[in-house]
């Protein structure tokens, strides 16, 4: 007698138990000899209320008397669980397949050209009932890629453009194997319906003739969907392929289940529905946390809707649950959101109800807003596709100086992505997709409830990740026009829009806000730049001291008490009114606390508000990584292989060394992690062992994975901390550094993370700097570095002379001091032999005016 194991998971009635001696009757049904049906017990969750309704999953071993091997029998019975389960009514239970014995160990590359009846678009409300509301692509092909992890339906369309001559258009959905949550199989003997759960909609690509290529070639690109609404495509994460029956069925499943990291497959008597999806009429609860979770979920799905035997009756219940205690609510429909995200098969009203009452009638404080950590706000976040406008609960973010002045309530942080959530790239899209996606949003805002959102600014981060920020009107009558004008930036005295946004976007720097520094003469001073040389493509003498200023001592003890781990730092980025840039401590400042040079001042701004100093960023010990650019512009000027081989071996020992050592481990931990309540070296002492305590094993093996990762994907290659470091760049503000020569002085422990100026070190000899990106070997600079008694107050910084034809800092990729950081190297084996490249030049690029949304859209 052979063995099967498998799962039954079905949909528990609110407050009823099922009754197992029913499956054990289905599973004789199939031919099987029940020997045990044990209920799965998951883990605990948070909320014991979820326990009673999230899926009932049965554990069942049954043999079979059949003399067939194990794979033969599995087939037997999901063809015999689907005739066995058609006849139920409601709510049918679905056999899950999980082990490697379930399934055939072939494996073929594709199975390709298979025949489609159609394509649905829907959702799965209840077991055994799929609702599809589009039904599209009659007679495609579907072309399972197993070794490339996606699937591409391909249909056909004939067009006669000119009425003489006939041309096939192929128009494409592709599906990423990566993107499949959950694989439902209903299948009879003349039909194979393959249901896909996606995380994501699929992409939709159009053949398009490129334009002055040999021969009429053909490349695709992406499109909106076709034939079909796009809300549908959004809001149906449940794909349906309906097939005629195949016979290697068994193989493509086995092989697409391989290749998606093993899912269960699960196996059900499918009822299709046809119906087209019903309007949900909004709701504007008065507590706007719950309109704007409602809206998210709504947005999400269809499927809340279809679970309801009336939404206009469960709204309503959900009305009442708001005016009860609307902070409950909002955390019941975030924990909705999660649960939906996580394609899990459950009943979301009932959850709903659970919850909400579990909440209230303990009166449990979980619900209250969470705690958010000094300096952060929570802020909204939403990410917009080609099909969906996802809706995320509020995230922690650190504070800027917008935000520290206006409600955080009414912000908005709107991001821009494809429907795989990758970054959208402008030569893949038709024009309509950015239209729909990009300007609709930028040009008229977004609603949500009684509020509208328009577009505010954005910072140069946001700018990278294709985000904005956008603010609705507050409760003090304040909009995103009012915020612009707030900032004192005037666009008629600004060269042009961009620059202009850039210049707001400044605000947008997430900073540490410490002293109010009164803008006089007592306290600040400006002066002007050091200009020396002349650049052979502006014609302009260079500006030695672009973005630096100073800061007297007495101020930085008052500043560094206010800020964390700020104790000692001799550098720091700061922004202050209008001016951003670097100060760095000079000792012989004593009548005022502040000198700014005029390149810092980027715009006026006396307003309050705009008084304080915020710091960005402080000088500290920074360990160093090499880059696969750098490590080929390295090669390219001698430096032998066998040198990175060697590193990355050391690297590649010492992440296996921390999983066994204490001492490497705690050191780890200290250096590459963000935790700094933890005293990971102290722990280790009490006695507390790091390597096998299950929590600090955990984040070693997370750090071990993650280096990994990047050694493979990025060639980050670490330096020995006492052979390299990242330091900001500063000016010798003495005069004394001759052109070709810098000052370094550095702390001598890297993994305490701050400076230690008891402990450093001063470099003498040659050393090699460059800036990150670099691309040209002229960024790459050998540099003589010096000991200067009157630079001794500066630590964990390079220093930079003011004296030569040319900055050091603008020779290295066009870099200067406001902010920029240097990678400085003196390991002997890595500074190549020969002498410095000719630097290249990187000019300003001519002025374009443009008008806001059309130069971000452009970007």
């Amino acid at each position: 007698m052979t063995q099967l194991n498998f799962r039954i998971i079905i949909i528990p009635k609110s407050n009823e138990e099922p009754n197992l001696n029913i499956f054990k009757l289905y599973v004789q049904e199939c031919g099987l000899v029940v020997q045990s049906l044990e209920r799965v017990e998951l883990k605990k969750a948070k909320q014991p209320a979820l326990e009673e309704i999230l899926e009932f999953i049965i554990d069942v071993k049954a043999r079979s008397c059949t003399k067939s091997n194990k794979v033969d029998l599995y087939k037997n019975l999901i063809i015999h669980w689907n005739c066995v389960t058609k006849r139920i009514k409601g709510e049918r239970p679905m056999l899950q397949l999980s082990h490697d014995e379930c399934f055939l160990r072939k494996r073929v590359s594709c199975h390709s050209r298979l025949q489609l009846r159609n394509v649905s678009f829907g959702v799965q409300a209840r077991l055994g009932e799929y609702i599809a509301y589009s039904t599209v692509y009659e007679n495609s092909t579907a072309n399972f890629i197993h070794d490339m992890k996606e699937l591409k339906i391909v249909t056909s369309i004939t067009r006669t453009p000119d009425f003489r001559s006939i041309t096939i258009q192929e128009k494409s959905l592709t599906i990423s194997y990566t993107k499949i949550r959950n694989i439902i199989v209903s299948i009879d003997n003349e039909t194979f319906d393959l249901y896909l759960d996606l995380l994501h909609p699929p992409l939709f690509y159009e053949e398009i003739t490129v334009e002055g290529s040999i021969n009429n070639s053909w490349k695709f690109h992406r499109v909106l969907p076709f034939d079909v609404n796009i809300f549908i495509v959004g809001k149906s994460p449940l794909l349906r392929l309906n097939f005629p029956y195949i016979n290697d069925f068994f193989l493509i499943l086995s092989c697409l289940r391989y290749r998606c990291g093993k899912i269960p497959i699960h196996f059900i008597a499918m009822d299709v529905i046809h119906k087209l999806p019903s309007c949900i009429p909004p709701i504007n609860f008065i507590h706007f946390g719950c309109t704007y979770m409602w809206t998210a979920i709504i947005n999400r799905t269809y499927l809340i809707h279809e679970q309801s035997e009336n939404i206009r009756n469960s709204q309503d219940k959900l009305v009442r649950y708001s005016l009860t205690n609307g902070d409950c609510l909002e955390n019941v429909l975030s924990s909705i959101i999660f649960f939906i995200d996580s394609g899990r098969y459950l009943n979301y009203w009932d959850i709903i109800d659970k919850l909400y009452f579990h909440l209230i009638s303990r009166h449990n404080n979980s619900f209250k807003s969470m705690s958010i950590p000094e300096k952060c706000r929570l802020i909204r976040r939403i990410v917009i596709t080609p099909t969906r406008m996802m809706m995320f609960p509020p995230d922690l973010m650190c504070e800027n100086r917008i935000l520290r002045n206006f409600d955080s309530e009414f912000f908005l942080r709107v991001t821009f992505r494809d429907d795989d959530f990758l970054p959208m790239n402008l030569r893949m899209y038709e024009d309509t997709v950015f239209f729909e996606v990009v300007n609709k949003p930028m040009n008229s805002g977004i609603q949500i409830g009684e509020r509208h959102y328009e577009i505010l600014a954005w910072s140069s981060s946001q700018l990278r990740e294709h985000g904005v920020s956008m603010y609705a009107k507050d409760s003090e009558g304040f909009t995103a026009s009012d915020i612009r004008k707030w900032t004192e930036i005037d666009p008629r005295t600004t060269m042009n829009i961009p620059k202009c946004l850039a210049r707001i976007g400044q605000c947008f720097s997430q900073t540490e806000e410490t002293l109010d520094v009164p803008l006089n003469n007592i306290h600040v001073k400006f002066e002007r730049d050091i200009e020396k040389g002349f650049s052979p493509m502006t014609f302009e003498p260079y500006t030695f001291s672009d973005g630096i200023g100073r800061i007297s001592k007495d101020l930085v003890k008052k500043v560094s008490k206010t800020i964390s781990r700020g104790q000692d730092c001799s550098a720091f980025q700061i922004r202050y009114g209008g001016c951003k840039g670097m100060l760095v401590t000079d000792p012989t400042l004593k009548d005022v606390d502040i000198v700014f040079r005029e390149s810092m001042r980027k715009f006026d701004c006396e307003g309050i508000g705009h008084t304080k100093l915020e710091i960005v960023k402080k000088s500290s010990p920074i360990p160093l990584r090499l880059n696969r650019p750098f490590i080929a512009i390295l090669h390219d000027m001698g430096v032998e292989p066998r040198i990175f081989l060697r590193m990355q071996e050391i690297m590649l020992q010492n992440l296996i060394d921390m999983l066994l050592e204490e001492e490497k481990g705690s050191r780890y931990l200290n250096s590459r992690t963000p935790f700094s309540a933890f005293k990971f070296k102290d722990l280790s002492r009490s006695g507390i062992c790091l390597t096998i305590e299950p929590f600090f094993r955990t984040l070693l093996l997370s750090l071990q994975r993650y280096y990994i990762d990047i050694i493979k994907t990025k060639a980050n290659v670490d330096i020995d901390p006492a052979y390299g470091r990242n330091m900001f760049g500063v000016l010798d503000e003495t005069g004394i550094l001759q052109y070709g020569q810098v000052f370094v002085q550095y702390s001598s422990d890297v993994s305490l993370g701050v400076t230690t100026p008891e402990d450093t070190n001063i470099l003498t000899g040659t050393v090699m700097v460059t800036k990150f990106p670099c691309v040209h070997p002229g960024d790459v600079r050998k540099f003589q570095a010096v000991d200067i008694p009157q630079l001794h107050h500066i630590i964990d910084c390079i220093v930079f002379p003011q004296n030569g034809p040319r900055p050091h800092p603008d020779e290295m990729s066009g870099s200067d001091l406001d902010g920029d950081e240097y990678s400085v190297i003196w390991m002997p084996e890595l500074i190549f032999k020969r002498e410095n490249e000719v630097p290249a030049h990187y000019p300003m690029p001519d002025v374009t005016m443009f008008k806001n949304e059309s130069f971000w859209l452009i970007y």
